[in-house]
This record gives C-alpha cells, sequence and structure tokens, in this order.
C-alpha cells in the first residue's frame, strides 16, 4: 500500500510538472512530519493538521514550475 501511494503522488506531481525526485522525498518528509506531529501530540485535535494547507503551498512554491498556482494544484 505504501509504494502504491508513493507512485500515486509521484505520478500527481508528474502531472503538474514536477519530475525532481528530491522534490517527492521532500514532500514526503513534510507530510510524515505532520502526521507523526498530530497523532503523537494531538490525537483527536487538529493543532497539526490546519498547517497542511500552508505547508502544501510553502512546498509547491519552492519545487513547481512558476505556472503551477499551488491552490490549484492542492486540488487536483
Amino acid at each position: 500500500m505504501a509504494l502504491e501511494c508513493y507512485q500515486a503522488t509521484r505520478a500527481r506531481m508528474a502531472g503538474i510538472g514536477i519530475a525532481d525526485p528530491e522534490a517527492l522525498d521532500l514532500w514526503t518528509a513534510l507530510l510524515t512530519g505532520l502526521t507523526d506531529q498530530q497523532i503523537s501530540n494531538d490525537p483527536g485535535g487538529d493543532r497539526w493538521e490546519r498547517l497542511i494547507d500552508r505547508a502544501v503551498d510553502m512546498v509547491l512554491s519552492e519545487v513547481a514550475p512558476q505556472t503551477v498556482d499551488p491552490s490549484e494544484a492542492r486540488t487536483r
């Protein structure tokens, strides 16, 4: 299952023009970090979950081609 999710994420990133393997590594590190923080430090809450949109925008602004709007990329 994890490999399937990884491959699906790689395909989605490629679909918006991100082919850099390090960008995918950054993405997975960021999201697993937020997930770990949420589960470990605020189970049942939303402290870390609330940061997801900001984190996605932050990563996309760094790794996505300039033609990609981070808010549009989030919904694909």
